[in-house]
């Protein structure tokens, strides 16, 4: 198991985050991991700057949805994420994961896929840290 400890996360030795400094990333990865846990049944969608550490801390594979930076998808490339999304997600449950300082702050990220995300869907966590929402809302306990 990952043993956490403050602004360090100590990971076996055979995991690449193997004594990395994480820093306030720890709030982000482990709220990630518990609604990730929570939904398991649910396809995963963890948007935003830091989705590639949530991503190698849970073994999870990284595809095109992770670093939705502008410049990053293409011509357009926002609207096509946010069809590709809508589409996959009519026939699935969807989980999202985004990064509150991506919603609030000017990043990289694109705020075109974030703001449709936080429009469209059920937010079940909304905060600084972390904001999570799904596309068919149930409660969990």
């Amino acid at each position: 198991n990952n043993i956490i400890n403050d602004t360090f996360i100590h990971y076996k030795k055979n995991n690449f985050m193997y004594n990395r400094y994480v820093g306030e990333s720890v709030s982000y990865i482990n709220t990630s991991n518990y609604y990730i846990n929570k939904y398991k049944e649910y396809d995963v969608y963890i948007l935003g700057t830091i989705s590639y550490m949530v991503k190698l801390n849970l073994d999870i594979p990284i595809n095109k949805y992770d670093i939705i930076n502008n410049g990053n998808m293409g011509y357009d490339g926002d609207f096509k994420y946010i069809s590709d999304i809508d589409n996959k997600c009519k026939s699935n449950k969807c989980l999202f994961i985004v990064s509150g300082s991506d919603l609030n702050k000017n990043s990289q990220v694109n705020k075109n896929v974030l703001n449709y995300i936080d429009k469209n869907y059920y937010k079940i966590l909304g905060g600084n840290i972390v904001n999570c929402y799904v596309n068919y809302f149930e409660i969990k306990k």
